[in-house]
């Protein structure tokens, strides 16, 4: 099929192989924190996701999420973490687990030393960063005193290189990297307030105390409309940047150079200039109903 209606034209093609078992066989070990799969090709693969689900698990507390919105009547939230404790609902919707199994692969890449999280909730996003970059000090900020302790305690339990903080951005990020970075912060996520307004202002806040190439990585910039502000931040910053369409919630990522081979694993989670744009009007064009609106409107005349 093709796609028109950006500048350029695209044409997609889906190709399928036959599955061949005999070559799809692994064997499944553990070793210390993370679970190592061993191919019949020897390669090996690692995963924190099994550990970050145990450290909350045996906290009494089950994450949910990952799920499709398709499968719980189109909610836009579902594949987004919250947990499920004494059957409550706790926590505000955190990164998805795919997109933790997205950053998680960061690593493979570049090898931060002090990491900054602004919006803490309940510790998912600093817990998994914690896992992922073992060897980095990690501190989250909260306004949220509930959702700080409990975190605490799921560090000291497991003994992680991370702590969250009571406070505030943008006004106390100086002073927590300060008293508990103590140096430039290499890495940072923007998941606090979801405005442009918010985003850009905690953004600056962690530029005045971040090193020249450091990374800075934005939850939720397509669905809850921070373009702008990402944007903005690119050009009177001199950064450059790209947005993943292909995560659940359009993540984005600042920097100021790259890696070809971090680079390369980037792009598989965003597309060609123009591809998606082409992408919204085919699937507006193919399977929305352009009067459903109006229907709405004609039934509650009624």
């Amino acid at each position: 099929m093709s796609l028109s209606g950006a500048k350029r034209t695209w044409s997609i093609a889906v190709q399928m192989s036959a599955f061949d078992p005999k070559r799809s066989r692994c064997q499944e070990t553990t070793h210390g924190c993370n679970l190592a799969i061993i191919s019949t090709y020897g390669a090996k693969m690692t995963s924190i996701i099994p550990k970050l689900f145990r450290i909350y698990r045996a906290a009494g507390h089950e994450p949910i999420t990952g799920y499709s919105p398709f499968h719980f009547f189109n909610v836009r939230d579902v594949p987004f973490t919250t947990f499920l404790k004494d059957m409550e609902f706790w926590g505000c919707p955190g990164i998805a687990l795919q997109e933790i199994m997205f950053i998680e692969h960061f690593s493979d890449f570049i090898s931060p030393q002090r990491i900054l999280i602004i919006g803490n909730a309940f510790g998912w996003s600093t817990v998994a960063l914690a896992l992922m970059f073992p060897n980095a000090k990690t501190v989250a900020i909260d306004p949220n005193v509930l959702g700080v302790n409990f975190t605490n305690e799921l560090i000291a339990k497991n003994n992680l290189p991370a702590r969250a903080i009571v406070g505030r951005s943008p006004e106390d990020v100086a002073v927590v990297v300060r008293d508990h970075l103590g140096g430039p912060v290499d890495f940072s996520l923007l998941d606090g307030i979801h405005t442009n307004e918010a985003v850009t202002a905690d953004f600056v806040a962690i530029r005045s105390v971040a090193g020249d190439q450091a990374f800075y990585l934005l939850h939720d910039v397509i669905n809850w409309n921070i373009i702008g502000g990402f944007k903005d931040i690119l050009a009177k910053h001199n950064l450059k940047g790209k947005v993943f369409t292909r995560t659940a919630s359009g993540m984005a990522l600042a920097y100021t150079s790259i890696k070809p081979e971090f680079e390369h694993y980037l792009d598989c989670f965003t597309e060609p200039g123009g591809l998606f744009q082409a992408l919204s009007l085919h699937y507006l064009a193919a399977f929305a109903d352009p009067i459903s609106a109006f229907r709405g409107i004609d039934q509650h005349k009624k």
